[in-house]
């Protein structure tokens, strides 16, 4: 009886200790796999640019802009289930207050009601993408002219 207990309580342990560390594994996992979904986005829209010489339109979370589709992987979808893509496309007449020269911005955002996903983003990218969040929306600009 004894045996059995201690085998018990050894193997509580074990799972109080992996449980937490294989939730942070698919948070980081899944944290990856949105930014490889913006390196998609990013060169479909690239290559877009390359084509046509302007930027596909501002449409919404979770639809693909009109024209974008043949540059996008076979059957791809801004709907990921777990969180939505959103291109930006912002035309900012005025420029920005400190930087009147940046006439536009290009961006993409997930729109995901998962907070820990959205800053496992924020931390993944680090300084690499200018970002900024707004309730479930996390932007990160990737371009500004």
């Amino acid at each position: 009886m004894v045996e059995a207990l201690t085998v018990m309580m050894v193997t509580s342990v074990l799972v109080r200790i992996a449980v937490p560390n294989y939730q942070d594994l698919r948070l980081r996992v899944r944290a990856a796999s949105v930014v490889g979904d913006f390196e998609v986005v990013k060169l479909a829209v690239f290559n877009y640019n390359g084509d046509y010489h302007i930027w596909p339109e501002d449409v919404g979370p979770g639809i693909i802009p009109e024209g974008l589709d043949p540059y996008l992987p076979g059957s791809y979808d801004f709907d990921r289930g777990v969180y939505l893509l959103d291109w930006e496309n912002w035309t900012l007449p005025g420029g920005l207050p400190k930087h009147p020269n940046t006439r536009l911005l290009l961006g993409i955002s997930i729109n995901t009601p998962d907070a820990a996903l959205g800053q496992a983003v924020v931390d993944l990218l680090g300084s690499a993408w200018a970002h900024y969040s707004l309730g479930e929306t996390y932007t990160f600009v990737i371009e500004s002219m």
